[in-house]
């Protein structure tokens, strides 16, 4: 099945003013896509960063919770 509609070319906008990515000159295009791709990966590690930290808080508490149980608490749940 044929496209009948043409595809939006692809723009951003910087300091107020719109660029299509196909008009620009190759050294500019490889820039663009360089700073998208470093903006992507630092949005995923901001997330996996989050991820992370919530995930050793959790293991921080059981740690603590650990140590802190009474020991006929923790020969118990070694039994089990």
């Amino acid at each position: 099945m044929a496209k009948n509609k043409k595809e939006k070319p692809e723009t951003f906008t910087y300091e107020d003013k719109e660029y299509v990515v196909q008009d620009m000159e190759q050294e500019e295009q490889a820039y663009y896509f360089h700073v998208r791709d470093l903006q992507n990966k630092l949005n995923t590690n901001a997330f996996t960063g989050d991820q992370l930290r919530v995930a050793q808080e959790a293991f921080v508490k059981k740690l603590t919770d650990s140590l802190n149980a009474e020991p006929e608490e923790v020969e118990a749940e070694v039994e089990a």
